[in-house]
């Protein structure tokens, strides 16, 4: 069952990290930053998982700021894992919270060529990893290793697959399915 799930999940471009790739690959790393911040689209409009900015829009502009005066930080960060510690301290403002971190380091990497090795949790993924028994109170991630010893059909996805797999499939309600089996 759950590899049915992963496969069509696959096989549909596993949704928001195709677009966000195609957007963010290239990009130098001051336009990378400000549209990371700024969580918007090459139109402008809002990616759907920041769609609370629309209320908050000090946010990416306070954001924006913080993360462009710390450009020779962040091109010291060679991996995932330091850079999304750097967003999370840098961006310790009112309504910033864990998805906005991990999202604005997960693009930011993009650009650099940066990406997870381990899934972040935030309130969707952990939903889903809550449902499909893989969760742990008080973590923030997830070992690719301990995923793959306990789901094996997760071998064929990257972390960052897996965070937006948990993430939707857990909203479709479809990984509840996958716990009763």
């Amino acid at each position: 069952m759950l590899a049915d799930i992963v496969a069509e999940f696959l096989e549909q471009d596993g949704c928001c990290p195709r677009e966000e790739m195609d957007i963010f690959r290239g990009l130098k790393i001051e336009d990378a930053i400000k549209r990371a911040a700024q969580a918007r689209d090459q139109n402008g409009k809002l990616f759907v998982h920041q769609w609370n900015l629309e209320y908050q829009p000090q946010v990416p502009q306070k954001a924006e700021k913080i993360l462009l005066a710390s450009i020779p930080e962040i091109l010291e960060c060679k991996d995932f894992d330091t850079l999304h510690a750097l967003v999370k301290s840098k961006l310790q403002i009112p309504f910033a919270g864990e998805l906005y971190w991990y999202d604005t380091a997960f693009r930011i990497g993009i650009s650099m060529g940066i990406f997870p090795q381990k899934v972040y949790l935030h309130a969707g993924t952990r939903m889903g990893a809550i449902t499909l028994g893989i969760y742990e109170k008080g973590k923030e991630i997830l070992e690719m290793s301990d995923l793959v010893k306990k789901y094996p059909e997760f071998t064929k996805m990257k972390a960052h697959q897996i965070e937006d797999f948990l993430c939707i499939k857990e909203k479709q309600g479809v990984l509840r399915k996958v716990k009763r089996l």
